[in-house]
């Protein structure tokens, strides 16, 4: 469910968002450099959830919901959602940045490339939200806002929504308009993704509400264990 806006301030990306024009004139080129990081467009399931193990998370939700639209098609979500330390309006721009990110100093971060939630345009999605409260800082304060970006396939509107109701970590939501087998074969493929890249994480991760994580251990009479966030 979208969180209820309070004391709502709309900023056309068009206008104001340096990182606006970026994706209103970029965003055909944007795909092209994506495609040349990911074998497949699903991938993008792997990147978020390293985004949230980075953002140490507690825990990871992935959903899908299913609106029938005719006899053929349906308006397919996708619900991914962290409960980490969120991102602050600079942090978002960060993400917006293909190959430009927050975390390139810190080694123990995963998605070191700067891709981040960007790659979800690999799916070529009809609509694309992103909320999340992140720590400002400039003045240490908490800053919450949306970005939605809608009709990506037709005549595309942007926008952000700013000082929103706080929450805990991001929350990204996709829609798409697909065929039923195409519906099913995305869900099959995102699980397929995050449980060969993240199943051996220690962050619990859940699909559909399924518990996906496995413990870590070889049949070995020597063991050796090593720790790291997140891992």
């Amino acid at each position: 469910m979208v969180k209820t806006i309070v004391h709502k301030e709309i900023v056309d990306l068009f206008g104001e968002e340096s990182s606006s024009d970026y994706l209103k004139e970029h965003i055909g080129e944007v795909v092209k450099e994506l495609s040349k990081q990911f074998k497949e467009p699903e991938d993008c399931f792997r990147e978020l959830a390293q985004n949230s193990i980075d953002a140490e998370t507690p825990e990871i939700h992935i959903d899908f919901e299913a609106q029938p639209i005719d006899n053929k098609y349906v308006m397919q979500s996708v619900v991914f959602e962290d409960f980490g330390s969120g991102m602050s309006e600079e942090e978002r721009d960060y993400f917006i940045t293909i190959f430009k990110s927050s975390k390139e100093n810190n080694p123990n971060k995963i998605g070191k490339y700067g891709i981040g939630i960007l790659s979800v345009f690999l799916l070529n999605p009809d609509e694309f939200i992103t909320e999340s409260t992140g720590i400002s800082k400039q003045n240490k304060k908490p800053e919450s806002w949306r970005l939605h970006i809608k009709d990506l396939n037709n005549k595309s509107q942007y926008k952000i929504e700013k000082n929103i109701e706080e929450r805990k970590g991001t929350k990204v939501v996709i829609r798409k308009k697909m065929t039923l087998e195409e519906a099913e074969a995305l869900k099959q493929k995102a699980e397929e993704k995050v449980r060969y890249f993240c199943e051996r994480s220690r962050t619990p991760i859940y699909i559909g509400g399924r518990f996906i994580n496995k413990d870590f251990r070889l049949d070995t009479p020597i063991q050796i264990h090593r720790t790291s966030p997140g891992l």
